[in-house]
């Protein structure tokens, strides 16, 4: 009886993202993160501190995840606060100015809104992050946090080729430093730097299609050569090198220089 009452399900995010939610999207229904409230230090002994590497990525972290569990909305509720996106002149943050949540909460906002999530592989990359494509199919974005203090570079394999890439990146100095790079030709598979301890977000605009590839493959296997029998038994087994160590000497061509049309 409740469910055709409500479009819409709010939850929060304490205690980590549960797949219960899942039922209601099945049933078409959105899913909201309405509050998640990540205090600075809240647990110190001492004074509350901004701590620039705990409190951006674990930010990031929080909408990311909900992001990957295909939540539609993430809301902060304190838009004003010393740990919101617009600081309160406490613990250090300037009154009315734009926090270092806020720009990694724009991040998102900004480029991905309207979006679908598409699956990304980040592999032993050491990045966090999520995908999107816009309703048209013509634009890319990836999001993505580089924790580690070391600069990261990400091949990004795109569904379509493309001349540019608009980067905007956040680090503990700078907040949205826009770059465009033009590339030297059409290219499905460019790359992006992801400074040290920086979140970054990477656009990418549909230059024309990517052909998808009709090659099919199937597994083959090979025998361990040790287990297989010598088909000629005059060779003997004196080739097999497994387990054996053999010097070969380089001075000597490996491949022969009696090469004319009667010997082959």
């Amino acid at each position: 009886d409740v469910l055709p009452a409500f479009d819409i399900y709010g939850g929060h995010q304490y205690g980590g993202i549960q797949t219960g939610y899942k039922k209601l999207a099945a049933k078409g229904k959105q899913l909201w993160m309405t509050e998640y409230l990540i205090n600075w230090n809240e647990n110190a002994e001492t004074t509350r501190n901004f701590d620039y590497h705990k409190d951006v990525f674990d930010f990031f972290r929080a909408i990311n995840t909900c992001m990957l569990g295909d939540f539609n909305a993430w809301v902060h509720y304190a838009a004003k606060r010393f740990y919101g996106l617009l600081g309160d002149g406490q613990y250090g943050t300037n009154n009315g100015s734009v926090t270092k949540r806020g720009c990694v909460m724009a991040h998102f906002a900004r480029f991905v809104t309207g979006m679908t999530r598409i699956d990304a592989n980040f592999g032993t990359t050491g990045l966090d992050g999520s995908a999107f494509i816009s309703e048209k199919g013509d634009t890319a974005v990836v999001v993505m946090a580089n924790q580690s203090e070391k600069d990261i570079d990400l091949t990004v394999d795109l569904p379509f080729y493309t001349l540019s890439e608009d980067v905007y990146t956040t680090t503990k100095s700078r907040n949205f430093l826009s770059k465009t790079f033009a590339l030297e030709e059409e290219d499905c598979r460019p790359k992006v730097n992801v400074p040290a301890e920086s979140v970054v977000t990477a656009i990418f605009v549909r230059s024309k299609e990517r052909q998808h590839s009709d090659m099919a493959t199937k597994v083959t296997r090979f025998d361990r050569i040790d287990d297989m029998t010598t088909t000629v038994s005059r060779f003997g087994s004196a080739y097999k090198l497994s387990g054996a160590t053999r010097t070969f000497d380089h001075s000597n061509p490996l491949i022969s220089t009696r090469t004319n049309s009667n010997l082959g």
